[in-house]
């Protein structure tokens, strides 16, 4: 596994954890 597609995967779930913080202050 490449550093680069670790990090990057990393930032996808950073991106869903704050979708879905937002969607639970939405509703």
């Amino acid at each position: 596994i490449h550093v680069h597609v670790l990090k990057k995967f990393e930032l996808i779930l950073d991106f869903l954890a704050i979708c879905k913080s937002l969607i639970a202050a939405y509703y």
